[in-house]
């Protein structure tokens, strides 16, 4: 395979570790260019640093971009291979887990998910190591059906229908689930691997509050996506949280369908009532 372009929104940067995730990008994914999205000025400074000691790096201004989607559109517009890697800012690539990912590439294949293992932060003392090491716990993100970001590698045509399409509105937090169901639409697959990058979560902020974050939550399935059993789940997830906390109306979420999308108008009326439970959960599962 020839190399990669890879891309990364920044917003949240923690400039202790930062450093040490670009490079086991670039110790372990061939590439010619890495596309840093500064969606924050305060970054300049720290960015501007890693682009002169790492020439392989481009900065491209995002300070007037609002959501994560339209930062995402934006740089892949300018992707110039067939293939590229999409990684967080906080996720920090093992050695050879990109080898793994790319046996998974065929012409069929859409995206390549590497599996995550999550750090916290904390450590433990082991009787035989000097120093406390990183203290993770194993996680099932591979068993599940909905897709998780992180490290991603794509085939860019499995989403360029979407990417031009895609506005500066709903898509944060859920961009995986949502390029997960447009590969799935466009007829590729999704692949999940056990080629296994460290999310280091240390920073829980999140770039808008509770509120305006479940209502993009759910309006970006709507706009974005058809309904299938993992959209569904999904996307109700946040309309249940959205009634219970912040009285939603099935009038106005009803609305927002009919412009959108008459299927998901469908799904909400249908599963409305079951949302003051788990009903509808158990509904879907059973294919109901």
């Amino acid at each position: 395979m020839s190399d990669y372009t890879i891309i990364c929104p920044c917003y949240w940067i923690d400039e202790l570790l930062f450093e040490e995730n670009l490079q086991s990008w670039l110790n372990n994914i061939p590439t010619h260019r890495v596309i840093l999205g500064v969606n924050r000025a305060i970054l300049y400074p720290f960015l501007e640093k890693m682009r002169d000691k790492y020439p392989v790096i481009e900065l491209v201004d995002q300070t007037h971009l609002k959501t994560l989607g339209m930062c995402l559109a934006d740089l892949m517009k300018i992707v110039d291979t067939e293939w590229f890697v999409y990684c967080h800012s906080d996720a920090r690539l093992t050695p050879h887990a990109f080898l793994i990912m790319q046996q998974y590439q065929k012409e069929d294949v859409g995206i390549i998910e590497s599996h995550r293992e999550e750090w916290d932060g904390s450590t433990v003392k082991v009787w035989n190591c000097k120093e406390a090491i990183p203290k993770l716990s194993a996680k099932t993100y591979f068993f599940l059906d909905r897709s998780f970001s992180g490290i991603q590698l794509i085939q860019k045509v499995a989403l360029e229908e979407l990417i031009n399409r895609m506005e500066d509105d709903y898509l944060y937090r859920n961009e995986d689930m949502i390029f997960h169901a447009e590969a799935h639409k466009n007829g590729y697959k999704y692949c999940k691997t056990w080629a296994m990058h460290i999310h280091i979560i240390t920073n829980t902020q999140w770039s808008h509050n509770d509120e305006v974050t479940h209502m993009m939550q759910y309006r970006g399935f709507i706009k974005y996506t058809e309904p299938n059993d993992v959209t569904k789940i999904n996307c109700l997830a946040g309309v249940k949280h959205m009634k219970a906390t912040y009285n939603l109306t099935i009038a106005s979420i009803l609305e927002f369908c009919y412009i959108h999308s008459n299927a998901w108008a469908e799904v909400i009326a249908e599963y409305w009532d079951d949302l003051d439970t788990n009903e509808w959960v158990l509904r879907i599962h059973r294919g109901e």
